[in-house]
C-alpha cells in the first residue's frame, strides 16, 4: 500500500485535528494558569493528555488513504454536529436536579423541574422588566476585570433593577428584585438615613434557593422592624467582601456588620482571587476605590453583555456534556475507590481532619484585622459569623480551623457567633437543616432560627 500524504483530503484532516487539538492545550493552559489565578483546573492534567493525543492522532491521518479520510471527515462533522445538538438540548433537560427530583417526589415535595434556562424565558414573556441570572462573579468575571471607559472594573453584585433567577434547591426558583446596585434587596433601602445592620457574606447570606422574605435580612427585617441592608453575594471571595465594605458598607455608617465566614469556601476562594489586583488593591491602599455606586449603569451593560458571551461560549465549550457526562465518567473511572473509601468511612463515623491552609488563613487573619480596625473607628459594632458546611456533619472535622476563630476573635475582641454550637448542634440531626439532606444551601427554617440568634448581638 501506497503511504502518500499529499491528498487532499487527509491532509484537511490532519490540519484541522492538529489545530484544535493545539488551541486545546493552549486554551487549557490560559485557563489553568491566568483565569483561575492560583486555583487550578480539577484533572487539568487530563486535558493536557486528551490535547496530546489529538496532535498524535493528526500525524497519523496524514498516512490515510483520501478515500477513508473523506469518509472521516464527513463522520466528523456529522458527529460533531450530533454533539452540538446534544448540548444545546441540555439546557431544557433538568440533569443537575435529578437526585433533588427524587428525593422530592419520595417525600411528596412538588419540584419544579424546569432547567435554569427555562425560568429565565418563561420570566421574560411574563414581565417587561429585565430578567437575569446571579452569576457569581468567580468564574465570569475575567481576573483583570471588564472593562468599562477604558478601565477595568470588577463588580461586586449583580445587574440592577432586575428579575433575578438564583437556583432551585427545595422544589421552587427563588428568585428577587435586585436594589439599584445589583443586591437583594428591598431598593428603598438605600434611601434611609440610618442603617441598622448591615450582612456581608457569600450566597448563604446572598439568599440563594429561598425567597428573599425568607433569607437572613428578610428574616431580620420581619423579627426586629429594622434597617437591614444585604450586601451579600454568591461567590465573594473574603476579599470581594472587604471591598464590599469599603464600596458600599462604610458610607452608609451602619449600627451594626455581621461579617459571615462560610466554612465550606471562603478559605479556598482566598487561593482564587489572590492574585486579583483590583481586589486585593484594598487591602495595600486605603485610598482606592472603583467608584461602583457612580458606575452602576455601565456596570449593567457590561455584565449584560458578558452574560450573553457566557451563554454562547458555554455551548461552544461542551459545558454541558463535561459537566454532565465527562466529569461524572472521570470521577467514576478514576475516583471510585476514593468515592467507596469516603463512604464506608461516613458509615463507621469516621472523618477526616480539615488541613487548615496557613497562608490562606493568614491572609483572611488580615482582612479580619482591617475590618476591625475600620468598624472600631466608626463605633460599629462587628459580630463574626461562623456558617457551617454539610461536609462538618457528613465525613469532616474542622476543630482545628475553628479553634483558630476563637483566638483570632479573642485576640481582636470581636463577637463570634459559631452557628454550629449555637444552633446545628443542638439538633439531634444537623442534616434536616439542609434541603433534603443533601449538599445544598440552609433551607427557610433555618435561616429563620440564625436570624432569631443574631437579633441578640444587635446594638
Amino acid at each position: 500500500m501506497s503511504f502518500e500524504i499529499n491528498k487532499f483530503f487527509s491532509k484537511i484532516l490532519a490540519i484541522i485535528i492538529f489545530l484544535f487539538s493545539s488551541f486545546f492545550i493552549f486554551y487549557i493552559y490560559y485557563r489553568n494558569k491566568y483565569f483561575y489565578t492560583g486555583e487550578g483546573i480539577l484533572n487539568v492534567n487530563i486535558y493536557y493528555f486528551l490535547g496530546l493525543i489529538g496532535i498524535f492522532i493528526s500525524l497519523l491521518v496524514l498516512f490515510l488513504p483520501n478515500k477513508i479520510s473523506k469518509s472521516l471527515t464527513i463522520i466528523g462533522f456529522i458527529s460533531i454536529l450530533a454533539i452540538y445538538i446534544l448540548e444545546y438540548s441540555i439546557n431544557f433537560i433538568n440533569f443537575k436536579d435529578s437526585k433533588r427530583i427524587y428525593l422530592a417526589k419520595k417525600n411528596g415535595v412538588i419540584y419544579d423541574t424546569r432547567t435554569i434556562t427555562e425560568v429565565v424565558k418563561d420570566l421574560k414573556k411574563k414581565t417587561n422588566k429585565k430578567v437575569s441570572i446571579a452569576y457569581p462573579a468567580s468564574g465570569y468575571i475575567p481576573p483583570n476585570g471588564i472593562k468599562i471607559q477604558n478601565k477595568y472594573i470588577n463588580p461586586l453584585s449583580g445587574i440592577s433593577d432586575s428579575l433575578t433567577v438564583v437556583c432551585n434547591e427545595s422544589g421552587k426558583w427563588s428568585t428577587y428584585l435586585s436594589d439599584r446596585y445589583g443586591f437583594n434587596n428591598p431598593d428603598y433601602i438605600w434611601d434611609k438615613k440610618n442603617i441598622d445592620i448591615i450582612l456581608i457574606g457569600d450566597s448563604y447570606v446572598h439568599g440563594d434557593c429561598v425567597k428573599p422574605k425568607n433569607n437572613i435580612s428578610g428574616n431580620l427585617r420581619n423579627i426586629t422592624g429594622k434597617n437591614v441592608l444585604n450586601l451579600a453575594f454568591r461567590g465573594n471571595s473574603p476579599y470581594s467582601q472587604y471591598a464590599t465594605l469599603k464600596e458600599y458598607a462604610i458610607k452608609k455608617n451602619p449600627k451594626n456588620i455581621f461579617w459571615f465566614f462560610s466554612e465550606e469556601n471562603d478559605l479556598e476562594d482566598i487561593s482564587r482571587d489572590k492574585n486579583k489586583k483590583i481586589l486585593t488593591d484594598y487591602l495595600k491602599n486605603d485610598d482606592h476605590h472603583q467608584n461602583l455606586e457612580n458606575k452602576q449603569y455601565l456596570i449593567d451593560k457590561a455584565l449584560q453583555n458578558l452574560y450573553i458571551k457566557i451563554n454562547f461560549t458555554k455551548n461552544v465549550k461542551l459545558q454541558n456534556i463535561r459537566k454532565f457526562f465527562l466529569e461524572r465518567l472521570i470521577i467514576r473511572l478514576f475516583y471510585k475507590d476514593s468515592i467507596e473509601k469516603q463512604e464506608n468511612e461516613y458509615k463507621q463515623g469516621k472523618k477526616r481532619v480539615y488541613l487548615v491552609n496557613e497562608k490562606n488563613f493568614q491572609a483572611y487573619s488580615e482582612i479580619i484585622q482591617k475590618v476591625n480596625y475600620i468598624t472600631k473607628e466608626k463605633n460599629i459594632n462587628l459580630n463574626l459569623v461562623y456558617m457551617p458546611s454539610w461536609e462538618r456533619y457528613i465525613n469532616t472535622d474542622y476543630t482545628q480551623l475553628i479553634k483558630k476563630f476563637h483566638k483570632l476573635t479573642d485576640k481582636l475582641d470581636i463577637n463570634f457567633i459559631n452557628l454550629d454550637e449555637d444552633l446545628f448542634n443542638i439538633k439531634k440531626d444537623p442534616l434536616i437543616h439542609f434541603p433534603f439532606k443533601i449538599n445544598s444551601h440552609y433551607n427557610e427554617e433555618t435561616y429563620k432560627d440564625i436570624s432569631k440568634i443574631l437579633v441578640k448581638y444587635i446594638n
